[in-house]
């Protein structure tokens, strides 16, 4: 199995506003591709998902950290981890236009799952 690469939190955001956002797109369907591939999971759709963002002009974008929170407790069991869903927080993050913040806390959970699936230090996560 491929487990992905941990990305740094910091870096994520930082390049995310930089780019007015257009690095976010990008990761957006990295991200969800990761979680597909890890978890087998049909629910992530990450062509579907991106298409789905642009078209509605980001208002499914609100929604998405949601989704793939709930993806990413799937992905905590399937790594040995206690469950942790946080999915409610990334949507109301999402409503009150804090998306960037939920952003970084579904890639910190991510650096997490990814470093336990690898056996590494949960605590160590990249921040740049």
């Amino acid at each position: 199995m491929n487990i992905p690469e941990e990305r740094g939190v910091a870096k994520l955001i930082i390049l995310g506003l930089l780019t007015c956002g257009i690095y976010i797109i990008i990761w957006y369907y990295h991200f969800a591709q990761e979680v597909k591939d890890y978890t087998g999971s049909e629910e992530a759709q990450p062509g579907r998902d991106l298409v789905l963002c642009l078209v509605t002009c980001g208002i499914y974008a609100i929604y998405w950290p949601y989704k793939y929170g709930k993806l990413l407790v799937e992905a905590q069991r399937k790594a040995g981890l206690p469950e942790n869903d946080e999915s409610t927080i990334y949507l109301i993050l999402g409503i009150f236009c804090l998306g960037i913040i939920s952003i970084g806390m579904l890639q910190a959970s991510a650096n997490k799952i990814w470093a336990a699936a690898r056996g590494g230090a949960v605590g160590a996560q990249p921040m740049a």
